[in-house]
């Protein structure tokens, strides 16, 4: 499931692992105002709102650096799908090797 807002919505005991996608905050307000046209304040203030960069890090099992380039990217998203993928297999056999 996709809960942007993990953190701040005390949801994370509905999930077995966390990944979270993290860029800097620079690259964070460099997108929004190309994305939104938003003000530099108003993205601040959205950013003060949430959970720390370091607090997301610290919390995840996974991590996926969203700064890099779009085949390294896919080359991090691709392999954690695998994992996923066989923690799903192990889960519903009850048996992990």
């Amino acid at each position: 499931i996709c809960i942007p807002l993990l953190f701040e919505t005390n949801m994370s005991h509905f999930v077995d692992r966390i990944l979270v996608v993290d860029c800097p905050v620079e690259a964070q307000i460099e997108r929004v105002q190309k994305r939104d046209n938003m003000t530099m304040e108003r993205i601040q203030a959205i950013i003060d709102s949430q959970v720390s960069r370091a607090f997301r890090k610290a919390h995840a099992h996974d991590l996926i650096d969203n700064s890099k380039t779009d085949d390294r990217l896919a080359e991090e998203v691709k392999k954690l799908h695998n994992l996923y993928l066989s923690l799903s297999a192990c889960r519903d056999k009850l048996v992990c090797e």
